[in-house]
């Protein structure tokens, strides 16, 4: 059965202004994304009043970021509370002229609800995650965040991390059907979870994804340059 769509009321308030902050820095992490060939797209998706995945991602933010690996993008709504020189040095290599080009806000998960909505999850299932494979294809899978401990989330990201890094050489098609078998068996194997506590869909986009991905990018290294400058 599907869940009712349940954004707050007023989250057009929020959100009706992204394309006004993203018109100057889409089409250049539009650019981007033509150049770089990452085996993946991630995307971390959640509500502001989420509180355990909101404090986990800040806590746990360069562990994330470094176990993603090169052949991944890993974008979270949650930016990390303070920015080493470690980390700067890695996102200018990362992004380059980007980081000098780029308009500084501060992000709000509230634009959570949008995205969710074009990526075509519902809201109900946020906090979440979205991986797609091909920015040119409208097509990914979502995992709905399982509920485990700060300890268990850590296991469950290292895993999703080195799974995503051995299956980055597959087809388009073996991938995501791949991953989706390997997550659902670790969850229902490791952490014991009952096969209905466990959320994993294909789903389809509503609008081209590599819009998508750049306005999401342009959001996330927004946020994170105001902590290199």
């Amino acid at each position: 059965m599907k869940k009712k769509d349940n954004a707050p009321l007023d989250v057009s308030e929020q959100t009706r202004d992204i394309s006004f902050i993203f018109s100057t820095n889409v089409d250049k992490f539009k650019e981007f994304l033509k150049k770089t060939n990452y085996s993946f797209y991630v995307i971390l998706l959640g509500r502001e009043d989420d509180h355990f995945i909101k404090n986990f991602m800040i806590k746990n933010w360069k562990n994330l970021h470094y176990m993603s690996g090169e052949k991944i993008l890993f974008l979270s709504i949650y930016k990390p509370d303070k920015i080493d020189n470690e980390i700067k040095e890695d996102l200018k290599k990362k992004f380059g002229d980007l980081i000098d080009n780029t308009a500084t806000f501060d992000p709000s998960p509230a634009w959570s609800y949008k995205y969710a909505r074009l990526l075509g999850i519902p809201i109900s299932y946020l906090p979440c995650i979205f991986i797609g494979t091909d920015i040119n294809k409208n097509k990914g899978i979502f995992i709905k965040v399982p509920r485990l401990n700060e300890k268990y989330l850590k296991y469950f990201f290292e895993f999703l991390f080195n799974n995503l890094n051995e299956l980055a050489d597959l087809d388009e098609e073996e991938k995501l059907k791949k991953l989706k078998e390997n997550i659902y068996k670790f969850l229902l194997e490791k952490f014991k979870l009952k096969s209905k506590e466990i959320f994993i869909e294909y789903i389809l986009p509503n609008i081209d994804t590599q819009k998508i991905i750049a306005e999401i990018i342009s959001m996330v290294i927004g946020g994170l340059i105001r902590g290199l400058k």
